[in-house]
């Protein structure tokens, strides 16, 4: 059993317009970067085992937890992973290229106030996708 610890907010960045983006990655080359590793709404922040975050609690305006029955432990922590670059050498660590690898889209959820949801395995897969980077094209 486990329960998945989900960002639940819309992350400033994605209030952005392209042309804003485009405008601050031409003032610093670096917020592309910052802009691609963004936590999202749905991203999985955190997999712990079952009723940890009811005992141990979290910031319910900025999360929600949902819980998955019936499964070993352990066995959604690579849901937690997070996205890297592919290049790999032995003398440069590898940048995060999304701070998380997988999202769940939970817009169907109505949390309410316990911001806790119990999902089956078939919502579970219905809802998962794996992230990309998307090559972004900038005029100037």
């Amino acid at each position: 059993m486990s329960d998945l610890l989900i960002y639940n907010k819309i992350h400033w960045m994605d209030k952005l317009s392209d042309e804003e983006v485009a405008e601050r990655i031409k003032q610093n080359p670096n917020f592309e970067l910052k802009y691609n590793s963004r936590y999202q709404k749905g991203d999985v922040v955190e997999v712990r085992p079952d009723g940890f975050w009811a005992t141990h609690g979290f910031n319910k305006d900025t999360f929600c937890v949902v819980c998955r029955r019936g499964v070993p432990r352990g066995s959604l922590d690579y849901l937690s992973e997070h996205l890297l670059e592919d290049f790999i050498h032995p003398d440069v660590t590898q940048r995060i290229l999304k701070r998380r690898k997988w999202n769940i889209n939970i817009d169907y959820i109505n949390f309410g106030v316990k911001q806790r949801e119990e999902i089956t395995e078939v919502e579970l897969v219905d809802r998962m996708t794996e992230k990309t980077i998307e090559a972004r094209q900038i005029n100037g």
